[in-house]
């Protein structure tokens, strides 16, 4: 159905931007990929993430912010420990942390607020949450945190900004020059199609470039980048008044696009778990997603006052962190950890999670 509706919108409007296809394709409110279905991750879905692994990660979340109400003060009934957690899917992450802070922390005053646009997902959020229906609350996106006054406490996305829709851009090199890709239609199928110079704001995005790199790049290479994604983090660093703002994601920094192999861009699909670049086929039945670039979110935080805390990857993150508690509890290891500890391979082993995804970590100074 929705091909049907992309293909209806091509022939009457011309070539789409590929920014607005995969809006459509995972965010359509009828048939977006995220809007259909809440078993999307695991073992029956086409993806794993570090929640699905089990609730340890989302107890570790709650020690470390846990650690952070301590330092700051903040957790009191006249100041609570603010937890904004966006793309929260079905709650299934907010659920682990909440139950950690009931059973480990329950006199520290916590409010957890969902930033989604989606009602059917705060629905589903709602049904899985009602056990802390006096925690809760739902804000549509970020930009509404910031308008109502800020954030004490932590901004948090796990795989958020690696799903925001990015536009696609191929080098000419016969002109020097990024052009956009486009989604167009071809007999029965959408297709490729370009659509022209690529915006002078959207190329100021792939940041300072060498000339000696632009002049080896082969013709038709392709970068991804995603405003989206900007002004998601600008608004979410602009709306945090004291704390952190936190990702865990897949990614890269700038200058590792750019090695050998990835001529085309890092666009990818996930359907059954299996992986491919047939991106424009079955849209709203596959998961659209682009690695992140963490050079141009690091300095959007950064340019909104906030101090790069960590950036690291995931295994390195968590490996670090619990042998630090370790060394303080001593002998007085938690049962929370003990009882879930063999999870802990998938998170943080290279050849899980440990490698794949970076955690990015930016903090109001002061």
């Amino acid at each position: 159905m929705l091909e049907s509706i992309i293909q209806e919108r091509v022939r009457k409007d011309g070539p789409m931007p590929f920014d607005e296809f995969m809006a459509l394709a995972l965010y359509h409110p009828e048939y977006g990929y995220y809007e259909c279905d809440s078993a999307l991750v695991g073992l029956t879905g086409d993806f794993h993430t570090s929640v699905s692994v089990g609730p340890l990660f989302g107890k570790l979340l709650a020690a470390l912010f846990h650690e952070m109400a301590q330092k700051t003060g903040l957790g009191s009934a006249n100041q609570p420990l603010q937890l904004v957690e966006a793309a929260a899917h079905d709650g299934s992450l907010a659920e682990d942390i909440l139950k950690w802070f009931r059973a480990e922390a329950p006199d520290l005053a916590v409010e957890y607020v969902f930033s989604d646009p989606s009602a059917t997902r705060r629905e589903w959020q709602a049904k899985r949450l009602a056990p802390f229906s006096k925690q809760v609350r739902w804000v549509k996106n970020i930009a509404e945190i910031k308008q109502s006054g800020g954030v004490s406490g932590v901004i948090f996305a796990n795989e958020l900004l690696d799903a925001m829709p990015v536009k696609r851009l191929c080098w000419d090199a016969g002109v020097k020059q990024w052009q956009e890709l486009g989604v167009g239609h071809s007999g029965e199928a959408l297709d490729w199609q370009i659509l022209g110079p690529a915006r002078a704001k959207d190329v100021a995005l792939l940041g300072e470039l060498p000339n000696e790199l632009l002049a080896l790049l082969p013709h038709g290479f392709c970068r991804e980048v995603s405003p989206t994604a900007v002004e998601w983090w600008k608004n979410a660093a602009e709306g945090l008044n004291q704390g952190c703002l936190l990702t865990f994601d897949y990614g890269f920094e700038r200058e590792e696009f750019f090695l050998p192999g990835r001529d085309r861009g890092t666009l990818r699909c996930y359907q059954g778990h299996r992986v491919s670049d047939d991106l424009l086929s079955e849209p709203g039945r596959k998961d659209l997603t682009a690695q992140v670039d963490y050079s141009l979110i690091r300095s959007t935080g950064e340019a909104a006052g906030l101090k790069t805390m960590t950036f690291e990857l995931q295994g390195r993150f968590w490996n670090g962190k619990i042998a630090e508690w370790m060394r303080n509890w001593g002998e007085t290891m938690p049962g929370w950890f003990q009882t879930e500890v063999r999870q802990l391979s998938n998170l943080t082993h290279p050849d899980h999670f440990g490698r794949a995804f970076r955690v990015l970590q930016q903090q109001r100074p002061g």
